[in-house]
C-alpha cells in the first residue's frame, strides 16, 4: 500500500501502529518511520480541523442558548479548545492558550466553585488537569517534530475534553432539572431521556465517538413484590440504583425507565468497554445482599439488553427499541445475563 492509501485506511479504522508495520514491510524501518511521521502530521492537521468545526458549529451553538448555571464553565472550556485546535491546525509550536490548569479561565472559575456532588467535583478537576497535561505534551511533540506522539496524545485529549463537557452537563441536569429526577431512586426519569439521547447520537455522528445504551430489568420483580410486599420492592429499587451509581462512570447517564426497568447511556464508549461495565454491574447486583430493617431480602438478579452506535438507526427511538428487544431475548433465554446484537445472531455474556 502507498502512503496515501494508508492515510485513507486510518480513517476507516487502521491504527497508526498497523500503518507503520505495513510501511516497514514495504520500505524498511528508516523510511517507514519518516512516512509514519508525515502521515501523522497530515492526520493531526485534518483531525484538528474537523474537531474545531464540531466545537464551533455544534457545541457553541448548543450551549450558548442554554439558560443554565454552569454555562460559563462549559463555554470557557469550549473557547479554550477552539483556540487549541487552531494551533494544531497550523502546527503552531507557541501556544496561544494558557497551559496551566490553574490559570486558564476554567481553572480560575473552578478554584472558587464547588459542585454539590463532591465526587463529581473531584472528577471534573482531574479531567481538567489531565487535559492540560496532554496539551503540554502535544506542544512539546510539535516542537520536536514528533508528530506520531502528538497524534496519539491528541486522540486522548479530545476524548478527555468530551468527558469534561459530559460531566459539566450532568451537573447542570442536577441543578436545573430536578423535576426530571425519580423521587424514589434519585436517578433521572424518562422525561429527560430523549433529549439526552438525541445529544449523544448527534455527538457520535459528528465526531465518530461510539456510545452504548442498555435497558436493565430486575428479574422476577412482580413475584418479589407479591411475596415480600412493596416496601421490600422499593428497597430493592433504591439499592439497585445505588449499585448503578457505583458501577458506572460519573459521565454516564442513569435513568429509571419505569417500574423495575432502568436505562443507562454511556457516551464515548466502545461496545467492548460498555459490555465490561454492564457485566460488572450485573455481577455486583447478583452478589449484593439486600436487606430491609436488618431483615435479609431475596437474592436479586438483572437482565440487560444492549444497543448503541455499533448499530445504525434512523430514529433515536429505534436505539431504545433495539435494546428492549435484546432485553426480551435475555429474559426469554434464562435471565441474569447481558445480551447484545451482532449481524445474523444474538450474542450473550
Amino acid at each position: 500500500m502507498e502512503p496515501k492509501e494508508l492515510y485513507d485506511s486510518y480513517s476507516k479504522g487502521l491504527t497508526l501502529f498497523e500503518i507503520y508495520k505495513n510501511l516497514v514491510e514495504k520500505y524498511g524501518e528508516e523510511r517507514a518511520t519518516k512516512e509514519t511521521q508525515r502521515i501523522s502530521r497530515e492526520l493531526l492537521v485534518e483531525e484538528a480541523k474537523r474537531d474545531r468545526y464540531i466545537f464551533e458549529k455544534i457545541f457553541v451553538q448548543k450551549y450558548r442558548d442554554y439558560h443554565i448555571e454552569n454555562k460559563d464553565l462549559i463555554l470557557s472550556h469550549i473557547e479554550w479548545m477552539i483556540n487549541f485546535l487552531k494551533d494544531l491546525e497550523s502546527l503552531n509550536t507557541r501556544p496561544s492558550v494558557e497551559l496551566s490548569h490553574h490559570r486558564c479561565r476554567l481553572g480560575r472559575i473552578l478554584k472558587y466553585r464547588k459542585f454539590k456532588d463532591i465526587l463529581l467535583d473531584r472528577n471534573v478537576r482531574i479531567l481538567h488537569e489531565n487535559l492540560h497535561t496532554l496539551a503540554k505534551e502535544i506542544y512539546e511533540s510539535l516542537q520536536n517534530r514528533d508528530y506520531i506522539s502528538a497524534l496519539l496524545n491528541y486522540a486522548k485529549c479530545v476524548k478527555t475534553s468530551h468527558s469534561l463537557i459530559n460531566l459539566l452537563s450532568i451537573e447542570n441536569l442536577r441543578l436545573v432539572h430536578r423535576v426530571n429526577y425519580d423521587p424514589l431512586t434519585g436517578l433521572l426519569n424518562r422525561r429527560r431521556l430523549l433529549r439526552v439521547l438525541s445529544d449523544i447520537v448527534d455527538l457520535s455522528e459528528s465526531t465518530g465517538n461510539p456510545f452504548v445504551l442498555a435497558i436493565i430489568d430486575i428479574d422476577n420483580f412482580k413475584q418479589i413484590n407479591d411475596t415480600y410486599g412493596h416496601l421490600v420492592g422499593d428497597c430493592i429499587l433504591k439499592e439497585v440504583a445505588n449499585i448503578m451509581r457505583k458501577s458506572f462512570r460519573k459521565s454516564d447517564y442513569l435513568f429509571r425507565y419505569g417500574g423495575e426497568e432502568f436505562l443507562v447511556i454511556m457516551p464515548s464508549t466502545t461496545l467492548e468497554e460498555g459490555l465490561k461495565a454492564l457485566e460488572r454491574f450485573r455481577k455486583n447486583v447478583e452478589e449484593h445482599e439486600f436487606s430491609l430493617d436488618d431483615q435479609r431480602c431475596p437474592k436479586v438478579t438483572v437482565s440487560i439488553g444492549v444497543c448503541g452506535s455499533f448499530e445504525k438507526h434512523e430514529d433515536i427511538q429505534d436505539y431504545i427499541e433495539c435494546a428492549d428487544k435484546k432485553l426480551y431475548e435475555a429474559k426469554r433465554s434464562g435471565k441474569n445475563k447481558v445480551v447484545w446484537w451482532l449481524p445474523e445472531k444474538v450474542r450473550t455474556l
